[in-house]
């Protein structure tokens, strides 16, 4: 499951991309690149993309990462786990001990050691060089009109304002739109 709005780009990779979403976000998910659309609200929904994909789904980008979307997508994962990976941000891990985890980290690409509570991140050249690669891209794709950035919702308020987005964000208030606040007059 991805985020729609690299749906385009995978595609252009030569990938089916399958995402979930609530129903009212389906039409702009598939505007936006994204082949197939499931329900995430659904109970089955693991199940009917694991039936969608033939039992052949290799590779799940779960950018949610909780306990509920891991399950949906160690559920639509195929059964012959040889080659599975599912992949989420921080250290998320897959339910099925048969499935590779991977977790990412993108503070790596400034090539700078880091900390975050207990956790330490040495510099990486490799990673500083890889996004370093991956931004000229991004540049490239977003001049061309090949990648479109989420819809914006802008709100008052300023970074107090924000206090309150995050609250939204919580009560899952919030669908379909990023949260921008404005800190200063432009």
């Amino acid at each position: 499951m991805v985020h729609c709005q690299k749906a385009k780009n995978m595609r252009r990779s030569g990938y089916t991309v399958l995402t979930t979403c609530s129903p009212r976000n389906t039409e702009y998910v598939k505007a936006q690149g994204a082949d197939e659309v499931f329900d995430y609200n659904d109970v089955d929904v693991g199940l009917k993309i694991r039936k969608f994909t033939n039992n052949r789904l290799q590779l799940v980008w779960d950018i949610i990462s909780t306990e509920v979307s891991a399950r949906i997508c160690a559920t639509a994962l195929s059964s012959d786990s040889k080659n599975c990976r599912y992949a989420s941000f921080l250290t998320n891990r897959s339910p099925r001990d048969d499935v590779e985890s991977i977790g990412t980290n993108l503070y790596t690409i400034w090539g700078e050691y880091f900390r975050s509570g207990s956790t330490q991140w040495p510099a990486s050249r490799e990673d500083f060089e890889w996004g370093t690669k991956f931004m000229e891209l991004t540049e490239r794709l977003l001049v061309n009109d090949q990648l479109k950035p989420h819809n914006c919702s802008v709100k008052e308020g300023g970074l107090h304002g924000v206090l309150q987005g995050l609250e939204d964000l919580k009560s899952n208030k919030v669908s379909a739109a990023k949260l921008v606040y404005q800190i200063a007059k432009a």
